[in-house]
């Protein structure tokens, strides 16, 4: 598989088209406050397989920026027992945080209303808005995220590595015919560039000790 400017920039594309998906669902385009329960647990399914498939992105981008990280260190021996299988490397590229309580939300919009218990009936749909919202950021502008990456694997995880995956129950098939068969091509491209990766990146080789005197 050639992974050259073209295939990334159609990789963008899909991106955008996964994220208006997504979006236009339940009509989040119109930046609802509160969302129905049904509507937040579509839009957060919509979120996770976004995330999967970013995922994917930025981990192939930084495979193909890693062998021109410069400098390296002396190859790497593997002083303990090898592994049956490539380990699962866990990518934690998006922040999960807390969605805010229902004082908080208040106070930045300057309502104080007395309203029913935050668990119960509709959803804050600011938290998912904004989460969405920098999925698309990343989308938009990947490279350097990806080049952050390179450099983490490139000095932590040598060897092989397995693609990530989506934990929902609907797996890649839920993003359509051509963005699940590009999905399904990333993982393979993962699994393939990953068994060719350069030794781990290291300092720069110092210079040997002189002899000043005899």
């Amino acid at each position: 598989m050639s992974l050259g400017p073209d295939f990334f920039h159609h990789l963008a594309i899909q991106g955008d088209a996964l994220y208006a998906r997504v979006l236009s669902r339940d009509d989040a385009q119109l930046v609802p406050t509160r969302l129905t329960q049904a509507a937040a647990a579509r839009l957060r399914a919509g979120i996770a397989a976004l995330e999967s498939w970013l995922r994917r992105v930025l981990l192939l981008m930084a495979l193909t920026l890693e062998p021109g990280l410069q400098p390296r260190a002396q190859p790497w021996v593997k002083t303990h027992r090898p592994r049956l299988s490539p380990p699962h490397t866990t990518l934690r590229i998006f922040p999960r945080g807390d969605a805010p309580s229902r004082d908080q939300f208040d106070r930045l919009h300057g309502r104080y209303a007395a309203r029913e218990p935050f668990s119960n009936g509709p959803v804050w749909a600011a938290p998912l808005l904004a989460r969405l919202g920098a999925l698309k950021a990343l989308i938009d502008a990947p490279e350097a995220r990806a080049k952050r990456l390179a450099f983490h694997l490139a000095r932590r995880t040598p060897g092989c590595l397995q693609a990530p995956t989506y934990r929902g129950r609907t797996s890649g098939q839920r993003f359509g015919t051509e963005a699940s068969t590009l999905f399904d091509a990333m993982g393979a491209a993962i699994c393939e560039r990953s068994r060719a990766r350069p030794p781990p990146l290291g300092p720069a080789p110092r210079a040997g000790p002189r002899i000043r005197a005899l």
